[in-house]
């Protein structure tokens, strides 16, 4: 459609008839907040058009949501007190409009939500945080651990999150045990890179000799230690003999 001014405006002081509401609404969408008993047929035009324009429409069916949230998981923001259907709709055909939904959202919401996509830990609620989200976000993709408070992370966690992969390490607490931080290397020998120090240094040994991969990532101090070990232990052998 070529913009016209004269009946842009007309529209916009709530004049027109239908036919000239529908050819307005063809050409931007968000006219319909000026069409007073828009029809079915101009909240659908409208909404096709810009799916912003869900806005101006009360209590839109099915349809309508789907069409919007189709175009912008952030239309679901714009439909206020949503029911318990148009919400299922709107999550199924985008997950991430969970975060735009302001009300009527559950819990078993998020945790659908979240195991679709991972990235969404950002956004959830403090109070619908729980250690079966956390543990799921974990181990499904551990680079989102950084979004999950530390003082959510216990022992039981963490040896989940490095069992799935040592390189969940980087992101745990500083003050893991040694017994996580050897699981993880066990598990990945560039996880050694995120220790800074450990204290069972006869645990990290035998994982240096099971994988002498690890060598390469250890931080100078835990290798001047290993070495140290290596020398320790070479010559104990030799004064032995």
């Amino acid at each position: 459609m070529i913009y016209d001014e004269t009946l842009c405006r007309k529209i916009k002081e709530g004049s027109g008839t239908d036919e000239e509401k529908l050819e307005v609404l063809r050409y931007d969408g968000s006219y319909l907040q000026y069409c007073t008993n828009a029809t079915y047929e101009m909240k659908r035009v409208a909404v096709e058009q810009n799916g912003y324009a869900i806005k101006y429409v009360r209590n839109p069916s099915l349809e309508l949501v789907e069409i919007a949230v189709k175009q912008s998981a952030t239309y679901a923001g714009m439909i206020k007190k949503p029911t318990r259907e148009q919400i299922e709709t709107m999550l199924e055909i985008a997950p991430e409009a969970v975060r735009y939904i302001e009300d009527g959202v559950t819990e078993a919401d998020w945790i659908r939500c979240i195991k679709k996509d991972t990235r969404l830990i950002r956004y959830i609620p403090r109070r619908c945080l729980t250690t079966e989200i956390c543990t799921l976000v974990g181990e499904s993709d551990y680079t989102r651990i950084k979004n999950i408070p530390e003082s959510m992370i216990d022992e039981d966690m963490a040896f989940k999150f490095v069992t799935k992969s040592g390189l969940a390490l980087q992101y745990l607490p500083e003050d893991v045990s040694d017994d996580i931080k050897i699981l993880a290397i066990s598990n990945n020998a560039e996880a050694a890179k995120f220790v800074k120090d450990i204290n069972d240094l006869d645990k990290l040994m035998v994982c240096v000799n099971n994988n002498e991969k690890v060598i390469q990532y250890l931080n100078p101090t835990l290798l001047r230690r290993v070495a140290k070990k290596y020398r320790d232990d070479y010559l104990n052998r030799k004064f032995d003999c």
